[in-house]
C-alpha cells in the first residue's frame, strides 16, 4: 500500500513537472509572437518642439513609412517648453511597452544636463536608444557689410581687435551658443555672444545687418546665402553637406578636431521589449533609405544618420562628454 502511494505521489510529481514545463515553455515561445504582433495598438512620438521645429519635422517625415509598413497609426505629439524637458517628462512617465515614444536630441540629451542647474532626469539611464535618425548642421555665418569672406578671415579680425565682433545665437545654453564658445576657445579669440529668443529671430538681425555674425542652423542660413543676403563662413559639421558641398567645415578651416550638429533619434524608456526595440530599429532604418524621405530631410538642411542602438547610445555618450567640457570650460549656463 505504502509503494502504490509513493508510485502515485511520484507520478502526480511527474505530470506536475511536465505541465509547468510545457506552460513555461509556451509563454517562452509567446513572448517573442507577441514582439512580432507589435503595434497592436497607436503609438505616439514625443517631441519637445512646437509642429514645425527640427525634430517635430524629422518626425513627421518618418511616421508615415512606419503606418505603411507596421498598419498602425504613429501620432507625433508636440510637448512644449522648459527646454525640452516637458517632452522628455512626459515620456517618463509613460508605460514602457513601446507605445509611447521620444524622439530627442542632444539638446535635451547631452546640453541640458550642463547648462541648467536642475533636471529631472539622467539621459545615460532614464532612456533606451533604439535609433539614431538625421542631424543638422550650423553654420557660421556673416552680414555682408562685415567683410568677412572665410573663418581664417574672421580669425584674423577677431585677433586684431578683440571683443569688437559679436555673434547671434538661438539663446543662452542652446547648441549653437555652445558651438559659438568653442570657437572662441579653440581659435583663442573674443567674438561676443548675443542670445536671440530663437534661430529665427538671430538669422533676421545677421541678415538685417543689426550684428554681424551668427551661429544659425544650416536650414535657417541656407535660404539666406543662396539669395546672397549673408555669406556662410564655415559649416560645423565633421563633413561637408551634400547640399551645399562649397561650403567648407570649421574643423578645414584651421580648428582641427570641431564638430558641432544637431541630431536627433528615437529613445524608449527602459525595460520596453528587446524585441520592440530590434523591430522600431529595422523599420526607421528601412524608411531612412528611401528617396522622399532623405529628399523631405535634404529639405530642412538635415542629413541621414541611421544605424543601430548602440550607435545612438555612443552618440549620446560622446556628446555629453563634449558639451559638458565646453560649458564647463566657458562657464555657460542657461538659467
Amino acid at each position: 500500500m505504502a509503494q502504490y502511494k509513493a508510485f502515485h505521489m511520484t507520478r502526480s510529481l511527474i505530470v506536475f513537472l511536465g505541465a509547468s514545463l510545457g506552460l513555461g515553455l509556451g509563454l517562452g515561445a509567446a513572448l517573442p509572437l507577441q514582439a512580432q504582433s507589435y503595434p497592436g495598438k497607436p503609438v505616439r512620438i514625443i517631441v519637445g518642439v512646437p509642429p514645425g521645429g527640427f525634430t517635430d519635422s524629422v518626425a513627421r517625415f518618418i511616421t508615415p513609412k512606419l503606418v505603411e509598413t507596421l498598419g498602425q497609426q504613429f501620432t507625433v505629439e508636440n510637448r512644449t517648453g522648459a527646454s525640452g524637458i516637458i517632452a522628455v517628462e512626459a515620456a517618463m512617465k509613460s508605460t514602457n511597452d513601446g507605445y509611447t515614444l521620444l524622439m530627442s536630441t542632444n539638446a535635451e540629451m547631452a546640453v541640458n544636463p550642463h547648462v541648467l542647474a536642475k533636471i529631472p532626469y539622467d539621459p545615460l539611464r532614464d532612456f533606451v536608444p533604439i535609433v539614431p535618425v538625421a542631424f543638422g548642421a550650423l553654420v557660421v555665418a556673416a552680414n555682408n557689410a562685415a567683410g568677412i569672406n572665410t573663418l581664417e578671415e574672421l580669425i584674423s579680425s577677431a585677433r586684431a581687435k578683440p571683443g569688437a565682433l559679436s555673434y547671434a545665437s538661438a539663446g543662452n545654453g542652446t547648441v549653437n551658443h555652445l558651438a559659438g564658445e568653442w570657437l572662441n576657445s579653440a581659435a583663442k579669440i573674443s567674438i561676443v555672444h548675443v542670445p536671440y529668443k530663437g534661430g529665427g529671430p538671430a538669422a533676421s538681425d545677421v541678415v538685417g545687418g543689426q550684428i554681424p555674425l551668427g551661429v544659425l542652423a544650416a536650414a535657417a542660413a541656407l535660404p539666406h546665402m543662396k539669395s546672397g543676403r549673408v555669406k556662410g563662413l564655415a559649416v560645423t559639421s565633421a563633413r561637408r553637406l551634400s547640399f551645399a558641398p562649397n561650403l567648407p567645415t570649421v574643423a578645414e578651416s584651421g580648428i582641427p578636431g570641431y564638430e558641432v550638429t544637431l541630431w536627433a533619434g528615437f529613445f524608449a524608456q527602459p525595460g520596453v521589449p528587446r524585441e520592440v526595440v530590434s523591430r522600431i530599429n529595422a523599420e526607421v532604418n528601412r524608411a531612412l533609405k528611401l528617396a522622399d524621405v532623405r529628399e523631405r530631410l535634404s529639405g530642412i538642411a538635415a542629413e541621414v544618420l541611421g544605424g543601430t542602438p548602440e550607435d545612438l547610445s555612443a552618440l549620446v555618450k560622446t556628446d555629453f562628454e563634449r558639451y559638458g567640457r565646453i560649458a564647463r570650460e566657458n562657464r555657460i549656463r542657461a538659467d
